[in-house]
Parts: structure tokens; sequence; C-alpha cells
């Protein structure tokens, strides 16, 4: 009796083992069959035993599939790759020999990675609706990415062996990361965190925390020398110490408040971005590294370039500066000027100089860009800039006329001689004008009578003209102007914020 048991069972087992898998998804079927390493007899099928003999890789991106029904048989695959497709609901808890998944730009609603403790790589990005995940049992992992979805909370607390941790993009308000202390990679970028605590981060060399809701109080970073990127910007920091980060390659502090800066340990650091901040002034001496400085939209007076020999790309437009020495710099190939205060401008030292722009410089007179290299400089671009006179050029060069641009001023020429500013300045150095801000009420100070005074708007254009020495502007909108006083065949111009 036992003997026939015994070989019933066997047989309805053999015959179970025989059956085909029901694959309902012909995009997915499709890929199955035709793969002969799983489609081991070439009948157009996959029974369970081909299924669960197969131990490979399987690759089927960027084909429509929209339903996994059938993948469950595959119990000792090690890799999929089932990106961008349309697939909603992913159930991967029978496939327990998973080390990786990518199924990133797919409608997931539902991933569920549970029992897969040998899985060491997840990538779901750019799903747009996963809301959830459970990672708690998926105590081997080292690389997750679920960036561009629609997380409000991530635990891995269970996730002590991350090295790389990627969520930005998603709906996160916090995050413990306290027992996480192999992360090497962090991005939490566009979230809204407001408070993150990297103390124990101490492997950390690159992190992206950019666009979220962080304090100087809120956030503490790591007490580590091997961070190479830090990107902060976009957070209302109002301080930030980076001083133990001396191996620092990239720092990005974009509109985050700050107004100093100590950088006198990030010796080797290669790229700053601080613009929309308010600095009105920065210590770049300890930067001889530096190749990329950007400064833009801050309250700059004065910057001191002469430590900064590598210096390839500058960027400083938007601040009230009214001189820039560049001869320490001759590797400057782009370099950007816009809306300040000069009166004029010397790149004659820049030999690799390709790109240009200083307009909206309402004093700027003369410039010199006689580098015996003109023909390298393929954008140019000084409009607005209604005192310019002379812009001095290599002997014989004739400028593009589309990728140069000038305002069409007939008192402004391209000279092959030396420029020189046709008004002395000396005399109305002593001129201010008072209260700027204002609300409407203007004065002008340090001289008993002028010729003229004229205001602009941004966009060059002349929206008063008076000779009395108290304006009324109440008629102007809220914004940036110019005044420009003439006196004695003289004139000087002023940055005017009207409240």
């Amino acid at each position: 009796m036992k003997k026939t048991l015994l070989s019933l069972f066997c047989l309805a087992s053999a015959s179970l083992f025989a059956q085909n898998v029901h694959i309902p998804d012909p995009d997915l079927k499709n890929v199955l069959i035709s793969n002969t390493g799983i489609n081991t007899n070439g009948d157009g099928e996959i029974s369970f035993a081909e299924a669960q003999a197969f131990t490979g890789v399987i690759s089927a991106p960027n084909l429509n599939i929209q339903d996994l029904t059938g993948l469950e048989a595959f119990t000792n695959i090690t890799e999929v790759f089932l990106a961008n497709n349309n697939i909603s609901f992913a159930n991967f808890t029978a496939n327990t020999a998973l080390t990786k998944i990518s199924i990133a730009f797919n409608p997931l609603t539902t991933l569920d990675v549970t029992g897969l403790t040998n899985l060491i790589t997840l990538g779901a990005d750019y799903t747009q609706s996963l809301a959830s995940i459970d990672l708690s049992t998926n105590v081997n992992l080292e690389a997750l990415s679920l960036n561009n979805n629609q997380l409000t909370s991530l635990d891995v607390s269970n996730n002590s062996n991350l090295v790389y941790l990627s969520a930005g993009l998603n709906q996160l308000t916090t995050i413990d990361l306290s027992n996480n202390p192999a992360i090497e990679m962090l991005n939490l970028h566009i979230n809204n965190l407001s408070s993150l605590d990297l103390s124990n981060q101490t492997n950390l060399t690159v992190f992206a925390i950019y666009s979220n809701n962080l304090t100087a109080s809120s956030l503490t970073l790591p007490n580590t020398s091997i961070v190479t990127i830090a990107y902060l910007s976009d957070n209302p920091l109002g301080s930030i110490d980076v001083s133990s980060f001396t191996n620092l390659e990239k720092l990005k502090v974009n509109n985050t408040n700050l107004s100093t800066i100590d950088l006198s340990s990030n010796t080797v650091l290669e790229e700053l971005e601080a613009n929309t901040n308010n600095f009105t002034s920065i210590d770049l001496s300890s930067l001889a590294q530096l190749t990329s400085l950007k400064l833009v939209e801050n309250d700059l007076t004065s910057i001191d370039l002469s430590n900064n020999p590598v210096l390839s790309q500058l960027y400083i437009g938007d601040n009230d500066l009214t001189s820039l020495d560049v001869t320490n710099n001759p590797n400057i190939y782009h370099l950007e000027l816009q809306d300040n205060l000069f009166s004029s401008i010397d790149v004659s030292m820049l030999p690799s100089l390709n790109t240009l722009y200083v307009s909206d410089n309402a004093n700027l007179q003369i410039i010199n860009m006689a580098n015996a290299n003109n023909t390298s400089i393929y954008q140019f671009n000084a409009t607005n800039c209604p005192n310019l006179s002379c812009v001095q050029l290599d002997n014989g060069f004739t400028p593009p006329a589309t990728q140069w641009i000038m305002d069409q001023d007939p008192n402004t020429i391209y000279s092959y001689t030396t420029c020189t500013l046709g008004i002395e300045q000396n005399i109305l150095d002593t001129i201010s004008i008072y209260p700027n801000p204002s609300a409407g009420s203007v004065n002008l100070n340090g001289i008993d009578q002028v010729d003229e005074i004229s205001v602009f708007s941004m966009a060059g254009k002349k929206v008063h003209t008076t000779k009395e020495l108290k304006m009324n502007l109440n008629h102007l909108s809220a914004g940036v102007y110019f005044i420009q006083v003439k006196a004695n065949q003289q004139n000087k111009t002023f940055k005017f914020i009207k409240n």
C-alpha cells in the first residue's frame, strides 16, 4: 500500500512539474520563450521545470510589459531588468534568490520585495506613483534608488549595509539614518525634510540634500574629511560649517541665505556655487585649485582672484562690483559680469576667452578685448550698457554679427587702438543718493547743480528725467532702477531700489 501511495505521489509531482507556466502577458512570454537558456526544448512554452532550473538573469526592458504573472515560477533567478515598461504591480516574494531588481520608469503602485534576504541592489526610480515600500527583510541591501516617487516615509533601519541611498524627488519629511553608517553616497534632494542628522555617516563622500527645508540648527553634518561633493542649495540654512571637509571638490550652496562662509580648510575645492545669497565679500585665498566660481546675485563690492590661478569659469553677475582684476587667471574662458557697476573691463590677458557677458552695466564705458585671440570669442553680449563708447579689439578683427551683440548706439565703436575713458569720474566721486532703497523720495547729495538726472529701468528704458536734486519717484513700480547724473560734461550712475 505504501509503495502504491509513493508511486502515485511521484507520478503527480512529475505531472505537475511538467506543466507549463501561465504567462498571460504576450510581451513577457515572448522574451522568455526566446531565451534558449530558459526554453530549453524550444516548444514555445515554459514548463515549471524549465522555470525553476533557470538561474540566470531575466532582461526585459522597454517592451510595454504590463503583467508579471508567471515570473513567480522562476524561483532561482538572480537578477531582473524590467525598466521602462507599463507595470503597475510587482510581487517578487517568490523569487528568493534575487540579488538585483531594476524596475524604474514603470507606473508602480505596489512593489513587494519582502523576504528577499539576498537582495543587494534595488532600483525603482521614476514610478511617480509608488507611495510606500517595505524593506525590513532586505537586510543585505547595499544600493537603493527610489527617486521621483510619492514616498512620504522611508524606513531603512534594518538596512545597515546600505552604501548607496538615493530617494530624491519624493515627499519625505523626515528620515532616520542612525543605523546606516556605511552610506557613502546619499541623495535626498527635492523633498520636504525639515531636519536631517548625518552625524553617523562618517563614510559619506557624496551627498545631495538640496531643495528641502533645512536650517543650520536642524541639519547635522558628519565630522569627516572624506566628503568630496556636497550639494546643499535651496535650503534656508543661514550658516554652514564645512571646515571638516578637507577633501571637498564641489560645493553648491545657492539660495541658502548665507552672508559668510569659511573655506580656509577646503584647499582642494574645484567648483563653488553660492548664487543668490547675501555675500558682500568672500575669501577665496585658500582655493588654489578652484576652476569654476559662481557668485551671481549677491552684494559683492569687490572680489580678489589673485590666488585662483586655474580658474576657468567665472559667473559674478548681479553684484555691485566696480572693478575686476583677472591678471592671475589666464585660463578663464567663460566670463559673466552682467548687472554690475563697472566703468571699464579689461579681459586682454585672457587668451582662452570664448564667452563674455557684460550686459546691464550702466556705468560701463570701455572694454579691452584685445587678447590676441578674438577669433575664439563666439559669444559677446553688451546690451543695456548706455554709456559704452569703445570696445578695443585685436588688430584687423571683424566681430561676427550674430554672436556679438551690442545696443545699436552710434556713439559706440570698435577700435584697434587703446580705448580711454571719455569722462573722468573723479569730479563726481563725492555724489551719493539717499535714501536707497526708498519708497519714492530720493535726494542727490554732494553737488549743487546738475545738467540732467535720468532714471532707467532694468530694460534700459528711460522712465524719468529731471534737474531737481530732490526727486519724487512715487510713480515708479517697485524694482531696481539706474539713476544717471550728468554734470560738468561728466556722468555717474547709481543702482537704485524702489520699494
